[in-house]
């Protein structure tokens, strides 16, 4: 899928797609609010380098940061392995990998 510029809503109509309706929103940061507060998901907070170990089909969700200027922040569906969708994460002002949200599917009886 090419969701270049657009990747919220190429997450969110994946997600509609696989039967996950989730409610959409403006910038792609603030789905990990809508996330969080889903029981469908698990929210777990890593570096980088640890997002490379998740299993395909996690979300990671960046907030906004101004370098390249994205005020929408970035969300990303993991691949099969090593294979990810295009994520450019941020770090911190001082150069420090941020941890970051990334949320797994858990069933739901």
């Amino acid at each position: 899928m090419n969701s270049r510029g657009w990747c919220a809503r190429g997450v969110f109509n994946s997600l509609q797609a696989a039967g996950l309706r989730i409610t959409r929103s403006a910038s792609a940061y603030m789905a990990a609010r809508t996330l969080a507060h889903d029981k469908r998901f698990r929210e777990v907070r890593l570096t980088d380098a640890q997002t490379s170990k998740l299993p395909p089909g996690a979300i990671i969700v960046s907030g906004p940061y101004n370098h390249p200027g994205n005020p929408h922040g970035h969300i990303a569906v993991t691949l099969a392995l090593p294979l990810v969708a295009p994520v450019r994460l941020p770090v911190s002002p001082g150069g420090v990998p941020e941890a970051r949200p990334a949320f797994l599917a858990v069933s739901v009886a």
